[in-house]
């Protein structure tokens, strides 16, 4: 029986093998290991494609969100004595996880259950309520759908608050900024990438990287991910970590750059097959494209009625097609933050939709049928369950 695992990593390595053997060959015939030139070109590869004048690169997406949250929170004047960051508990822990330890406390807001994103309005009603309390909101772009930085960033403006782009899963997809698209990471203070080996943009290992227009930030961010060093290489001027792209995986990201728009531009071609051989079965709620964005389709992630989603996945299973459930608990009822946040507003969506969202599989090398097929069990799941 043919399988369809929910990311597919083999296929994409198998084609890239040649191209990514010679690269990683060249670097182990220079013994270039940390940092060189590799790490350089893919940062100015992906600064050129993002649109920014700054690309740093770091060693996972929750480093590049702490990072440029500390950055906030030690260096930038007038943000160090705020205490919040907006950010939405529908979302990978670690978004949340980077705002606490660079010294924040989370103000945890809801999501639009349609398109699974931070709703603005409470974003709004926060803002007002706490404005002086507030260093920064940090959107995040899940499944590969862009929040309204636009009205983000006015709500914003008016009070001094930073924008700061959890891009970890919209690698490539665009954003509306007046009238204009804009490549996320590249609509607001500074985006965060992830290049976690499933993502749309991924590496043989783990890697992050930082993209802003901002100079002092770039600066601090070479510097905070090499040790807090200076100039001089064994003297630290500040308080750093270890944080670093290693030239290897730069090698491969910058052989894969190349092929992400094309590899996006299937993710698009199958999420509209989903929809079309879904349309019209009830008990699916297909996600919903926002009118400011351009979806690239890291997941295409439905939701079915909560009793009936375990069975599907088992069904599904048996069938030979992997699910996946992004996420299973929103973090504000995790454990380490349950204290978190502040009263006024309700987290009513986040706490629903987590018990009926599932990804079906998503890659570029799926074909109509395959969509047809995984389609085609979901419907007669549902014609035997009623």
């Amino acid at each position: 029986m043919k399988t369809y695992p929910l990311f597919n990593l083999l296929d994409v390595h198998k084609e890239l093998k040649a191209d990514i053997l010679e690269v990683l060959e060249e670097l182990i015939e220079k013994a270039q290991f940390i940092d060189g030139e590799a790490v350089r070109m893919f940062s100015t590869q992906l600064a050129d494609y993002l649109g920014v004048r700054h690309v740093v690169t770091c060693n996972s997406g929750t480093d590049a969100l702490t990072g440029v949250l500390v950055y906030i929170a030690r260096y930038n004047s007038g943000y160090g004595n705020r205490e919040y960051v907006i950010v939405p508990s529908f979302t990978f822990v670690a978004t949340v996880e980077a705002v606490v330890n660079a010294g924040f406390k989370p103000l945890f807001v809801d999501i639009d259950p349609a398109t699974y994103l931070m709703d603005v309005e409470q974003v709004e009603f926060l803002v007002e309520r706490y404005a002086d309390r507030i260093a920064c909101i940090l959107p995040v772009h899940l499944f590969g759908q862009c929040a309204d930085v636009e009205r983000l960033q006015k709500i914003a403006c008016k009070y001094g608050i930073m924008v700061v782009e959890d891009c970890a899963q919209s690698i490539g997809a665009s954003v509306r900024i007046n009238g204009k698209w804009v490549k996320c990471g590249n609509a607001s203070f500074a985006g965060c990438f992830s290049f976690y080996p499933t993502k749309n943009l991924g590496a043989c290992g783990d890697g992050g990287a930082v993209s802003t227009n901002d100079d002092s930030l770039a600066m601090f961010l070479c510097s905070f991910y090499q040790h807090g060093q200076s100039a001089n290489k064994y003297i630290s001027d500040k308080i750093g970590v270890n944080s670093r792209l290693d030239a290897f995986q730069a090698a491969i990201l910058s052989v894969k750059l190349k092929y992400l728009d094309y590899w996006n531009q299937k993710r698009i071609q199958i999420a509209d097959w989903y929809r079309e051989h879904l349309q019209g079965l009830e008990e699916v709620k297909l996600p919903v494209k926002g009118e400011h964005t351009q979806h690239v389709y890291h997941l295409f992630v439905i939701r079915v009625p909560a009793m009936k989603r375990d069975a599907l996945r088992e069904f599904l299973l048996s069938k030979g097609i992997s699910t996946g459930v992004y996420y299973p608990e929103p973090v504000h009822r995790m454990t380490p933050y349950r204290g978190y946040g502040l009263s006024g507003v309700e987290l009513i969506n986040s706490e629903v939709v987590c018990k009926e969202v599932l990804a079906l599989p998503m890659y570029p090398e799926l074909e109509e049928e395959d969509v047809s097929y995984v389609c085609r069990c979901i419907r007669e799941f549902f014609q035997d369950t009623g």
